[in-house]
């Protein structure tokens, strides 16, 4: 088994380089930071020099294939520069509900409620009962990349059909997003019908104007 052997001094050099920074760890033995195990459910970090990010948090999950098995959680924002910000991170078993109600309800400690606050995400299910639960207040949408990718390679008029999605997506103006979207059906009614059932509140800027922030 693999173990992480931390020393005290090390420890308070970390706090005194990032002393904004938010950590929540599963520890061995209990009640000390002497010893860890390579076990890394249920651990969080938090960047809380987000102060001043953007109230749009990008939640995503992938899996790790090394050694020690599990997933990723991870949230971005964007400062006054729209640069990417790392938020937060954790590591969890699975992506399930629980995992996503874990982590957001740790970062929901670290950023507060605000009441402008949106959240994107792939629209996993897990993703979606967890933020009913723990951000309800929250405007939950979803990432335009990702609803693209299930245009199947098959479909007729693909490539096109997707260009018009993209553009209805960044249009501020909603006609202008209706003409996009118009088109969009032209090329494929299919695939229209699909992304038309999600609700262009949730993926395109003129429906959902707090979406403009991203």
């Amino acid at each position: 088994m693999v173990m992480l052997i931390v020393n005290y001094d090390g420890v308070w050099e970390d706090v005194d380089f990032n002393p904004k920074a938010i950590f929540l760890l599963a520890v061995t033995p209990k009640d000390t930071l002497k010893t860890l195990s390579d076990k890394i459910c249920d651990r969080f970090g938090l960047n809380c020099d987000a102060v001043d990010m953007k109230p749009v948090v990008s939640i995503d999950a992938t899996h790790l294939t090394g050694s020690v098995k599990g997933v990723l959680l991870i949230a971005s924002a964007k400062d006054g520069d729209s640069k990417i910000y790392p938020l937060a991170f954790g590591f969890a078993a699975s992506k399930c509900k629980g995992s996503w109600t874990w982590f957001l309800s740790e970062l929901k400690k670290g950023i507060g409620s605000p009441q402008d606050l949106v959240i994107v995400s792939d629209r996993h299910r897990g993703i979606i009962s967890a933020m009913n639960e723990v951000f309800p207040y929250a405007q939950h949408v979803f990432c335009v990349f990702h609803i693209a990718q299930k245009f199947r390679r098959s479909s007729k008029n693909r490539s096109l059909a997707r260009e018009f999605f993209y553009n209805a997506c960044y249009k501020h103006r909603r006609d202008e997003c209706d003409i996009d979207l118009q088109q969009m059906a032209a090329c494929n009614q299919r695939y229209y019908n699909d992304v038309m059932k999600i609700g262009v509140d949730k993926f395109t800027n003129a429906y959902c104007p707090k979406i403009g922030t991203r």
